[in-house]
């Protein structure tokens, strides 16, 4: 009798472990399954993944907001690329097939925002590093940028999806501040 209630007894805590192991495993695979670059401004940690560089504040700013509860306001004064510059990431792109960023511009005239993307470390020269130009409007702008479509300026070389090192948004030699409003950067 002893033995068949010890049974019963391991049954119920195999069960429970079961049970237990099933409801940690959602937790384990979000973990697992990280987004690479995903930059939505809800936390001031994601403030730390930028590379802060003269001529550029940045802060959260729940005026403009296109998801969730923040954005990033960037302001930029002179100086001869200040902008959005980002290199903490996990560089491996390669399962994903588009870049999405939701941007806004504050200002009554459109603005021409720069885009360069690097897929090796150190400064790569322009003709071997992904470069456009975006014109940004008064308002709202949702930017994609199909992964296919990332050739280097010069070479014409298709760029690493497995090896991105940094994105950088930017102004060229602005004439005076301009403010910008960054939210949901992600790739999909």
């Amino acid at each position: 009798m002893s033995a068949m209630i010890q049974n019963i007894r391991s049954k119920k805590k195999w069960r429970r472990v079961a049970v237990f192991a099933l409801a940690l495993a959602p937790a384990l695979i979000s973990c697992k399954q990280e987004k690479p670059f995903y930059f939505d401004f809800e936390h001031d940690e994601e403030l730390d993944r930028l590379r802060w560089e003269c001529h550029e504040l940045y802060a959260l700013d729940s005026d403009h907001v296109m998801h969730g509860r923040n954005s990033l306001r960037l302001e930029i004064f002179s100086g001869k690329y200040p902008g959005l510059k980002i290199s903490k990431f996990d560089p491996d792109w390669s399962s994903f097939r588009v870049l999405h960023a939701e941007i806004y511009n504050p200002q009554n005239d459109s603005l021409r925002l720069h885009i360069r993307i690097d897929d090796m470390r150190g400064n790569q020269p322009y003709a071997d590093r992904f470069n456009s130009r975006l014109l940004l409007p008064p308002g709202w702008t949702h930017f994609a940028l199909p992964l296919d479509s990332l050739i280097t300026s010069g070479t014409r070389r298709k760029m690493n999806h497995a090896s991105i090192e940094k994105i950088d948004f930017f102004i060229s030699h602005p004439e005076e501040p301009v403010t910008l409003f960054f939210d949901h950067l992600r790739l999909e």
